[in-house]
């Protein structure tokens, strides 16, 4: 777990640095019709709120309710984390390149299993905001 919320935090990092330096640079691109700096202010704001939100789920509160969840839901979100790392490091070759250089990845299948997961998850709150979380990510593409 430790493993895999450093690899998404530094992700997080890395887009949240390039896509801030880019805007604040007002940065001449190649594909200047998809890189607007008014895209790139919607994409840093969306990466402050998902750093924002990783910090609360990463806080210890946060940490003992992801305890407290069954094994294969922790599994399933671990699941999540690792495809969401993914698709944001696809989100930072793109601000990098002002190219989609996405794969297929599995962050849909991957959040799908783990809906199915905490689908009976009651008295914890961890869900809600791994969904917010995961919705600030979909609105990155």
């Amino acid at each position: 777990m430790n493993q895999t919320r450093d690899n998404i935090t530094r992700e997080l990092d890395k887009t949240l640095r390039l896509s801030e330096l880019v805007v604040i640079e007002n940065v001449v691109v190649k594909d200047y019709e998809t890189l607007t700096p008014a895209v790139l202010e919607r994409m840093t704001a969306r990466l402050q709120a998902l750093s924002i939100m990783t910090t609360a789920l990463t806080s210890k509160s946060k940490l003992e309710e992801w305890r407290e969840l069954d094994a294969p839901v922790q599994q399933a979100e671990i699941n999540v984390w690792t495809a969401a790392a993914a698709r944001l490091r696809s989100v930072a070759a793109f601000v990098e390149t002002c190219r989609w250089q996405r794969e297929p990845d599995e962050f849909d299948a991957r959040l799908a299993l783990w809906e199915q997961a905490v689908a009976n998850v009651r008295g914890n709150d961890r869900p809600r905001l791994v969904r917010r979380l995961v919705n600030q990510i979909k609105l990155l593409n």
